[in-house]
């Protein structure tokens, strides 16, 4: 849905801090798309695993952490969202985000539209 709607994105990432709208569709928008896309495609391989030692076993077992609190700033809103969340999601945690108030608008549309 974010890819369908990039360009509404964009625009409201313009609008919310005043950056060209060719650097909000080609570099915000874009890269923001990437982190759901890289994120997504990862939650696949999060697993345990045993590591040999010649002295030691180690074991990694892979488990959420619970609720991960997110802070973003308001240069760039969505690609900092989406460098925070999608990490946090993919490996099964929840997220309790708070967006710069003076440049909310894009984050704000995003989770009224995904819910």
């Amino acid at each position: 849905r974010l890819k369908a709607r990039q360009s509404h994105y964009a625009t409201l990432e313009t609008l919310n801090n005043g950056k060209p709208m060719r650097e909000s569709m080609f570099f915000d928008m874009t890269q923001t798309i990437g982190q759901f896309e890289l994120f997504a495609g990862a939650a696949y391989g999060l697993h345990g695993q045993t590591l040999d030692y010649p002295d030691a076993i180690g074991i990694v077992h892979r488990e959420p952490l619970g609720v991960c609190a997110q802070i973003i700033p308001w240069n760039v809103p969505m690609l900092m969202m989406a460098c925070k969340i999608a990490p946090a999601l993919a490996s099964g945690n929840t997220v309790v985000l708070k967006p710069a108030e003076t440049v909310c608008l894009s984050v704000i549309e995003f989770f009224v539209e995904m819910a």
